[in-house]
């Protein structure tokens, strides 16, 4: 089992097992909707996204994108390995979003992507098919 964090809208009980219900990319602006496009349509593996629940490795990650993040709920959930569908450095998502607002060559940066490699500082994001729900962390609500 792997330990991740996750934001949620509502509060779920202890112990919920949940897989993805929408696809998360009706909750991007209209920017990081052409990246996520762009990254999907990059590799076979890319339609995995529209399934998948998006969950941070790390919990400074997390509190770091408290604010920016959909949802008010921060959980601690836990991961079957077998569940996870690929990891990703979201820093390199950031690069291709800034290398496709600027015209600039993004396939280097989507073999990365896919290859799993990190950057420095690295703020992994695990696209998963689904989680089991732990305690709550933080409550957007207090």
């Amino acid at each position: 089992m792997i330990t991740a964090y996750k934001f949620l809208e509502d509060k779920i009980d202890v112990g919920t097992e949940i897989a993805a219900t929408e696809d998360h990319r009706k909750h991007l602006d209209r920017d990081k909707r052409n990246t996520e496009d762009l990254i999907r349509k990059s590799s076979k593996r890319g339609e995995l996204r529209a399934r998948a629940i998006f969950v941070f490795e790390n919990r400074a990650v997390a509190d770091d994108l408290l604010d920016q993040t959909h949802g008010k709920y921060l959980y601690e959930v836990q991961v079957d390995r077998e569940d996870v569908l690929h990891r990703g450095d979201l820093r390199i998502y950031d690069e291709i979003h800034t290398a496709l607002k600027n015209n600039d060559p993004t396939d280097r940066l989507l073999k990365d992507f896919w290859d799993g490699v990190q950057r420095p500082d690295a703020r992994i994001e695990l696209a998963v098919s689904k989680v089991r729900i732990g305690p709550l962390l933080v409550d957007a609500d207090h």
